[in-house]
């Protein structure tokens, strides 16, 4: 897998999070310090990661691992597929 499908991922993972816990742009940016605008080219076009420090704050904002913002493969998202990736990156009670 190369780079960009790491990029990728991040980017789907970090939006089905946010819009999983019903986060605005401006919610999650307020949650970890930067603007909305930040979040939005994170989740949009982004071809790097946030620093670490973000990185862990963007996690812990969405009630996950930095891990599992960036390793879940997605080839297409339906409604099904959201669920899943919901269930899996949210934390087992």
């Amino acid at each position: 897998m190369g780079n960009e499908k790491y990029y990728e991922n991040f980017r789907t993972n970090l939006k089905l999070l946010r819009e999983y816990h019903g986060m605005t742009l401006r919610e999650l940016g307020e949650k970890i310090g930067c603007t909305p605008q930040y979040i939005h080219v994170l989740e949009s076009y982004s071809h790097k990661f946030p620093p670490i420090e973000k990185l862990i704050k963007i996690a812990g904002a969405l009630d996950t691992t930095p891990g599992r913002l960036l390793d879940v493969n997605h080839e297409e998202i339906t409604d099904i597929t959201r669920r899943l990736v919901v269930e899996y990156f949210l934390p087992k009670k």
